[in-house]
């Protein structure tokens, strides 16, 4: 059952980021409010490339992730997506290009990202679409551990995104080692 890392789509914003936008304007020594909306939304830009960089999500969101097909029989659905909280829904196209979906008898176990199915899968699908929710949510109650070197990296991912906004500079920019190393332990999906 081949996953397709390219078929993974945020299907909503998250309602929370890792960062608040005092947080975000204390690092950028910013005492301002002309600024706010442009602050936040870099909040989020620098979120997001820290989890492309990390290939995990580091925000709670709605995700759409795609699969060629199901597993064989009763056998476990391998869903590797990091942070994995559930499973919304489950439709796939089968071999008549008819939508179907499965709407009972899953059960999720988000720790070893296992989707186990009381019946068997069915045999023709060509195309698995699940939505799942997944990610770290800051404003959850506890919160959501997210590692102080993530945060970091994202703080300093935004400076970059602040202090560099021009089309044209007088100096090369380069990717931003330190965050990279700071986020770098936190990789996943690295591949061989």
């Amino acid at each position: 059952m081949p996953y397709n890392f390219d078929k993974v789509l945020r299907l909503t914003d998250p309602s929370t980021e890792p960062l608040t936008l005092a947080e975000a304007k204390e690092h950028l020594r910013y005492d301002g409010t002309v600024e706010d909306d442009y602050i936040t939304a870099l909040i989020g830009v620098a979120r997001d490339h820290i989890e492309q960089f990390t290939g995990q999500y580091w925000a709670k969101a709605t995700f759409a992730v795609f699969f060629d097909d199901f597993p064989s029989g009763n056998a476990v659905f391998d869903i590797v997506v990091p942070g994995i909280e559930s499973v919304d829904t489950i439709t796939y196209i089968d071999t008549n290009n008819d939508s179907q979906s499965i709407t009972s008898g899953t059960t999720l176990d988000s720790e070893r990202r296992a989707l186990f199915y009381s019946e068997s899968w069915p045999t023709d699908a060509i195309s698995v679409r699940l939505a799942v929710t997944a990610g770290t949510d800051n404003g959850a109650s506890p919160a959501d551990i997210i590692p102080n070197a993530i945060i970091q990296a994202i703080k300093l991912v935004l400076t970059d995104l602040f202090n560099n906004r021009a089309d044209v500079t007088n100096m090369q920019t380069y990717n931003n080692k330190a965050a990279e190393m700071l986020a770098y332990p936190y990789r996943t999906r690295m591949g061989v």
